[in-house]
């Protein structure tokens, strides 16, 4: 084994470390990974359904969508990002992560009933809105319950959980979409993503308290 091979073994965390990051993170990488892996489940045939069961559904309503919810996301995250920093506290942080996540949980079931390219337009619309609040909101907590030297740790785990949790729900969520349907589908997502997000309550006294 060469010396910087050895070095990084070396440096890899103990299960002391891991378990001594702040729980607050760990809620909030849990259920980051459990909504962002719902979502990962409809992700890889979003496409086929627009196409397929959406009347004029083409490349053109997709890529549209897709740009409602960034444009909307865009517009609307800075300003919450400005009023999360000067509002004291962490509640305001709580309170706008559930909002965000309980948007983006129910824009999730309303595809049970879309049949028209508007709809899918509405519904990227509030999806846009949802993200915008999550965002900050999450980014803000995640930020400020780090442990001191352990930022690049802790960023590394959250994004490797969401990874890995997005890699096995794309295979997962092609496999329901084709046997089951996309109704069991949008109802499974939809299911998880409020899974997530009731999740957020776990630390909520801690907040309540500070």
């Amino acid at each position: 084994m060469t010396k910087p091979v050895q070095i990084l073994f070396h440096k890899l965390p103990s299960l002391g470390e891991i378990l001594s990051l702040n729980r607050i993170l760990y809620v909030l990488i849990f259920s980051d990974f459990v909504v962002i892996s719902a979502y990962g489940l409809l992700a890889p045939i979003f496409g086929v359904f627009l196409l397929e069961k959406i009347v004029g559904g083409s490349l053109f309503v997709i890529g549209t969508s897709e740009a409602i919810y960034l444009i909307t996301k865009s517009l609307i995250q800075v300003p919450l990002g400005i009023l999360i920093d000067k509002t004291k506290g962490e509640k305001i942080d709580f309170w706008f992560l559930f909002l965000g996540n309980l948007i983006i949980s129910l824009s999730l079931f309303a595809y049970l009933w879309v049949s028209l390219p508007w709809h899918v337009y509405l519904i990227s619309f509030f999806y846009g809105i949802g993200g915008a609040f999550t965002y900050p909101s999450w980014t803000g907590l995640f930020t400020r319950n780090m442990v001191e030297n352990k930022e690049s740790f802790a960023w590394s785990l959250s994004t490797t959980f969401v990874d890995l949790g997005c890699a096995g729900a794309a295979i997962l969520g092609a496999a329901i979409g084709e046997f089951l349907g996309f109704n069991s589908l949008f109802v499974i997502v939809g299911g998880l993503s409020l899974l997530g997000t009731f999740l957020l309550f776990i630390f909520f006294d801690e907040l309540t308290k500070n």
